[in-house]
């Protein structure tokens, strides 16, 4: 297996709150034609003034306990609905957008004529989302008339929220009107999105649409990758069975990582973690999927119960590719006596047994931290192999364990390349990314276009943690003098990252645990 690594400067994860919406596209109330199928009952009696939704001659009540008494009350709903929208469309800041979701979702449930009023006034596109992502909250069918309306817009990013939402509503009716977008929308995330609704949606018919795009189409990893996790969604016994044989027979990569993701949550058996085991035996796999393999084998038995399946399994693997898999797989487990094993093999005499199991190390779960730090300070500082010392550097550095100044340092101008590269990132660890006149130094003096792109993608983490205001002319120099191609375009893409700063960044890198 290869054991070079490559670790970002913050282990932070993004946050993701369902759907981001930033760039307006124009034409919000234009149509494509309807999709085919089951031909939806119109929409009767809705109008911008003092609307109300009427079918087969009844008055609707949709979600609300009672139907609003005057236009008065309809003007403060309507009122409020846009002062929320408007706070959306004029923030970049996810957090703030998530607290305008919520109160939307609120007005969805309870009187989503006002956001339904709303939606036929406004062209904006990013209103459009907002509005079309709360409706689905609502499982109400007169609601599921006016997102499928929104699937036939011309904007491809309102016909993308409102595959989602017709998921979340629920509407038996859906399941036609999805399959069709599935297949044919021109744009692939409309196509996924309308893939992901099938499998939430879980109207009769899904599962035969989900598993016919399987084996006909769609034309690419991602959409097929999908598909087998809408599948898992729906929690029948056929469904599982389905993903149970096709985890043995499919061919792709990126799939057999969903089916096992698909399986891990919504098949939970013990049939299930036995053919998963057969899976990680196969030591012919590749490592990432004998590590989902196991992983998945743990959620399902127990880290306890799971640990002598990777006990028995090490022996047979030691010296193969999936060595390295199996020892992240059991730091993963969230257990004492995994952690244990994996620390007593970080320390291992054997060269091929202590390299994967360093970069094990800190892998899931609350560790003996110092212990962990001692192992791995300890392999950077006295190690003759390289490839030690970088995965030592780069597993420290991964789980935010700073070594000295000094040390850092040393490593900064070591006669390997490979080293000097990894110490960078470490080098903005310790000094908490306030000091950038190194870096600054590194790109002006630096030999090696390997610890350049380095220093570049630490300036990108920089400015977007702590502010763009420090690196931004940093990289605008090195976009426009340096001279290979690779570290330009590196500079290009750390701008990008650094104008993606928000105060909010570092408030969840510093959430996460540092440890020191």
């Amino acid at each position: 297996m290869t054991l070079k690594m490559l670790v970002p400067v913050f282990a932070a994860g993004v946050l993701s709150v369902g759907l981001v919406f930033l760039l307006p596209v124009g034409g919000g109330n234009t149509r494509m034609s309807v999709p085919p199928g089951p031909k939806p009952k119109t929409q009767e009696g809705h109008s911008c003034q003092g609307a109300s939704l009427a079918r087969d001659g009844e008055a609707a009540e949709i979600g609300a306990p009672s139907p609003r008494e005057s236009l008065t009350d309809e003007s403060k709903a309507r009122a409020r609905v846009r002062a929320i929208v408007a706070r959306c469309v004029a923030s970049t800041k996810l957090r703030f957008c998530a607290e305008a979701f919520v109160e939307l979702i609120e007005i969805a449930l309870n009187d989503p004529l006002a956001l339904m009023d709303e939606l036929q006034y406004t062209n904006d596109s990013v209103a459009r989302q907002h509005l079309v992502y709360a409706l689905g909250k609502n499982k109400d069918h007169r609601v599921f008339l006016v997102l499928r309306d929104e699937v036939g817009s011309r904007d491809p990013a309102v016909r993308e929220v409102a595959a989602w939402a017709l998921g979340e509503n629920g509407d038996p009716e859906a399941i036609g009107i999805l399959r069709h977008s599935a297949l044919t929308d021109p744009e692939e995330r409309v196509r996924k999105a309308a893939i992901t609704g099938l499998g939430t949606n879980g109207g009769m018919g899904a599962r035969e649409a989900l598993i016919s795009m399987i084996t006909y189409g769609p034309p690419t990893e991602t959409l097929r990758s999908e598909a087998y996790e809408s599948i898992g969604k729906l929690q029948d016994a056929e469904s599982i069975s389905y993903l149970q044989e096709a985890l043995l027979r499919e061919p792709d990569f990126l799939s057999r990582h969903r089916i096992i993701y698909a399986l891990r949550f919504y098949g939970k058996s013990e049939e299930t973690a036995t053919m998963l085991e057969s899976v990680a035996l196969d030591l012919d796999s590749d490592p990432s999927t004998i590590h989902s393999a196991l992983s998945a084998i743990g959620e399902i038995r127990g880290p306890d119960a799971a640990l002598g399946v990777y006990e028995s399994l090490l022996d047979r693997a030691s010296g193969s590719k999936a060595y390295g898999a199996l020892l992240e797989s059991i730091g993963l487990l969230h257990s004492d006596r995994a952690h244990d094993l994996v620390l007593s093999l970080a320390e291992s005499p054997d060269r091929e047994t202590r390299v994967p199991a360093l970069a094990a190390l800190g892998t899931g779960g609350d560790w003996d931290w110092e212990k962990v730090k001692s192992i791995l300070t300890s392999a950077l500082a006295s190690s003759r192999d390289t490839d030690e010392r970088s995965v030592a550097l780069a597993t420290l550095t991964a789980r935010n364990l700073t070594i000295s100044p000094a040390l850092v340092e040393s490593l900064l101008v070591d006669p390997e390349a490979e080293i000097r590269a990894g110490a960078v990132p470490m080098y903005a660890l310790v000094t908490a990314g306030l000091e950038t006149g190194r870096l600054k130094r590194i790109l002006r003096e630096e030999a090696s276009t390997q610890v350049r792109r380095s220093a570049i993608g630490t300036l990108g983490t920089i400015g977007y943690y702590v502010g763009p205001e420090r690196v931004t002319r940093i990289l605008e120099i090195a976009l426009q003098t340096d001279p290979d191609p690779e570290v330009r375009e590196a500079a290009g893409r750390a701008l990008e990252r650094a104008r993606e700063y928000s105060p909010d960044n570092l408030e969840s890198f510093q959430a996460a645990p540092v440890k020191k």
